[in-house]
């Protein structure tokens, strides 16, 4: 008291621990505190503990927010910001949902990258996967990874699409304008570098992907093997698509049949159809979004 020059020393506490204190000086007339007084200066230190705790509570939802914002640099942040809302990611467990799968590969890459430095294999793919990275975003895809020069991207979850179709259409047309920009480019370098994509909707399970120390949110069933096929089957500047994307598009898009192409793992033939662009005249009615069988 004596060191703080204070007559009344109150704690400020808040649930059972002192998280302050308010010191009060001598009265302007030199009398004691009565307990008037006291109440008074207790109400204060009440109101003074519930700022400190704004205060705090505030600091810490900033700092969680910073931390997260620098997860979401190195993970899709649908998924952060599901394991906010839920309060981790044991929350969220592995489901069956109906997804739309896009896959996209660099063609000419490999050739590309044996004839050039590291450094510019890495500079080439930072340009690359910046724009694409975009549209992910713009159309609110899940990228589950880049993998060098091929990346995968779903609709529909975590959080639900009733467009997830179009999404991935969307999306797929941009990417393929982005990527004749790029090429444009990288010709003048004299690098023959394109990309082949491709779309199917289907089943499959969602959920976390690995071990205690390192996990990714991924997608696993017949739908991504089947995109991924028709990735590899597209030529560079191509989307290919299956048969059930093409009846989901409707007449809001403009496809040219393939025919049936026998594909690695399928026993049967698979339809499928180019995707060439919008149409001038949109279904209104329809929405695609890959409906449930």
């Amino acid at each position: 008291f004596d060191r703080l020059c204070a007559d009344v020393l109150l704690p400020i506490v808040h649930d059972g621990r002192v998280v302050g204190g308010l010191a009060v000086g001598p009265s302007a007339a030199g009398d004691p505190y009565g307990t008037p007084d006291l109440d008074a200066l207790a109400t204060v230190a009440q109101q003074a503990m519930q700022a400190i705790v704004r205060v705090r509570a505030t600091e810490q939802l900033r700092a969680r927010e910073l931390e997260f914002a620098d997860l979401k640099r190195f993970f899709p942040p649908q998924i952060i910001d599901q394991v906010m809302a839920k309060g981790g990611a044991a929350e969220l467990r592995s489901q069956r949902k109906l997804v739309t799968v896009f896959f996209a590969d660099l063609r000419g890459f490999t050739s590309f990258s044996e004839t050039v430095e590291p450094e510019e294999v890495m500079t080439t793919l930072a340009e690359y996967h910046a724009a694409m990275g975009r549209r992910i975003a713009e159309l609110g895809g899940t990228l589950e990874r880049f993998a060098g020069d091929g990346f995968m991207v779903f609709f529909n979850d975590p959080v639900e699409q009733a467009d997830h179709v179009e999404r991935a259409a969307r999306m797929a047309l941009a990417m393929r304008d982005d990527v004749a920009q790029l090429r444009a480019a990288w010709s003048r370098k004299g690098y023959q570098i394109d990309a082949g994509m491709s779309i199917h909707c289907g089943y499959a399970t969602c959920g976390f992907i690995g071990y205690e120390g390192r996990r990714d949110y991924g997608v696993i069933g017949n739908v991504t093997n089947l995109a991924a096929r028709l990735s590899s089957a597209a030529t560079g500047g191509e989307i290919l698509i299956s048969g059930r994307i093409r009846a989901e598009l409707g007449d809001g898009y403009e496809t040219e049949s393939v025919g049936e192409l026998s594909l690695k793992g399928f026993h049967l033939p698979q339809a499928v159809f180019r995707l060439l662009g919008r149409s001038s005249a949109p279904d209104p009615v329809a929405t695609p979004g890959c409906h449930r069988d």
